[in-house]
């Protein structure tokens, strides 16, 4: 699904068209063929978005971009750090021309009353600073006639940075902890079952196999 987009006028670098294909996470690991491959997203969904973008002149510095995906609550649901753009591009992006690049990102798991929704999202793109758009921004309130921008990264975050870092330690060492309960249960219950195959008679605590007593 082609993505509704607002782009900052007057900057070095414009968008010109946006897709998000969404997929559940197992699918990319097991490849059953039950990819959706479809523009309607849920938490935890793998999300492949594909940019086409213009850079409007040629431009001597590095190019950075940083980008964050929302649900209709506009709660986040992704935030990448600051990356040099052309190494998406796959080629040498600061000439003046048409580019496209695509990004696979993960969402995280949120608890919300949209189970199947279509994600907003913001990028900026700027000469390195995290959260900083001078060189162009979609979706994010841009400088005002002072030239101040608006801090996006930090004031569109405090909301949801706590889920979506809960949900991070969830996705990457939940299985590993699961395993590890799952193993101190079952030996706790090898020590029992070994346990109870032993009676002590006597004074003397002498020990009989129950075992070796049914079958003699």
């Amino acid at each position: 699904m082609v993505q509704v987009f607002e782009n900052c006028e007057d900057k070095a670098i414009q968008i010109a068209n946006m897709s998000v294909s969404c997929d559940s996470p197992y699918t990319f690991y097991y490849g059953n063929g039950a990819n959706r491959d479809s523009p309607i997203c849920d938490y935890g969904d793998k999300a492949t978005i594909t940019v086409g973008f213009y850079v409007m002149d040629d431009i001597d510095d590095t190019i950075y971009m940083q980008m964050s995906a929302y649900n209709p609550s506009d709660e986040q649901l992704y935030l990448g750090e600051s990356v040099e753009l052309c190494e998406y591009v796959g080629v040498d992006c600061n000439y003046e021309g048409y580019y496209e690049f695509s990004k696979q990102v993960q969402f995280a798991y949120l608890s919300g009353n949209e189970s199947k929704f279509v994600p907003s999202w913001e990028i900026a793109f700027s000469e390195g600073e995290e959260g900083a758009y001078d060189m162009g921004a979609i979706n994010i309130e841009c400088e005002d006639d002072s030239s101040n921008y608006f801090d996006w990264v930090s004031i569109r975050t405090n909301s949801t940075m706590t889920k979506v870092k809960t949900a991070d330690f969830l996705q990457e060492y939940g299985i590993l902890l699961g395993t590890c309960v799952s193993l101190l249960i079952l030996g706790v219950i090898l020590i029992k079952a070994t346990s109870d195959k032993i009676e002590y008679r006597g004074d003397n605590q002498h020990k009989t196999q129950l075992l070796d007593e049914e079958m003699s």
